[in-house]
């Protein structure tokens, strides 16, 4: 699997970590999943109300996405370019939740 850097959006030099992308990206939109779809059941609603299941429905949770891009980006240190992950504002707490999302430890600027 293909691991990509992800860059502050604002400050293209820092980096916040990597993330797999799949050995086929290409340049352009991306979105990475964070919470997975579920059902959640209402336990303490069935003990108060004393309903039956049946007429207390589950409530569906859907998954919850990054939505960004893969783009190239220059640094300003050397004026390099790269091709990364723009974060699109989304701070580091949503980035931990994508699966195999490694956060660099030092992040630089």
């Amino acid at each position: 699997m293909k691991m990509l850097p992800v860059h502050c959006c604002c400050t293209p030099d820092k980096r916040l970590g990597w993330v797999p992308v799949g050995e086929s990206y290409r340049i352009g939109p991306i979105r990475f999943m964070t919470e997975r779809p579920s059902w959640a059941f209402d336990p303490a609603k069935w003990v108060l109300t004393l309903e039956e299941p049946r007429h207390n429905p589950p409530r569906y949770n859907p998954p919850r996405y990054i939505e960004t891009e893969v783009a190239r980006l220059t640094l300003s240190r050397g004026g390099d370019t790269i091709i990364a992950v723009n974060s699109n504002d989304y701070p580091i707490e949503e980035w931990r939740k994508v699966r195999g999302f490694i956060e660099d430890r030092e992040q630089q600027l």
